[in-house]
């Protein structure tokens, strides 16, 4: 919903991103909300209406975005647009393990629907 009349449009950096999308609500049909994704305090989050902790104890953790395809681009730090999502967003989570001397980092990538 990026570029829509009254999106925000896409907004991220390294610990936060927002973006308009379509949630299900407990009624069971979708409407459009502003959807906030946070890193802080050992913990991811996400809000739409209310906040809910998707991940903790987390030891780090980073959003990066993808700006074109191929295999000589690079992930970008932040996105800032009133008219355009990235291609993709990963997330970099990284947690402590039983061994102290170990971290493990989970990297999940999220396709970003078409380009406004």
């Amino acid at each position: 919903e990026v570029g829509a009349a009254g999106s925000p449009g896409f907004q991220g950096d390294s610990t936060q991103m927002t973006f308009v999308a379509w949630v299900p609500t407990p009624s069971g049909w979708m409407e459009r909300r502003t959807v906030t994704l946070s890193l802080a305090g050992g913990r991811l989050t996400g809000s739409a209406d209310g906040s809910v902790i998707l991940a903790d104890s987390l030891r780090s953790g980073a959003f990066d975005y993808l700006a074109e395809y191929g295999s000589q681009t690079t992930w970008l730090s932040g996105w800032q647009s009133p008219v355009s999502a990235p291609i993709a967003v990963r997330i970099r989570l990284t947690r402590p393990t039983i061994d102290p001397e170990r971290l493990a980092t989970d990297t999940l990538v999220f396709r970003i629907g078409g380009r406004g």
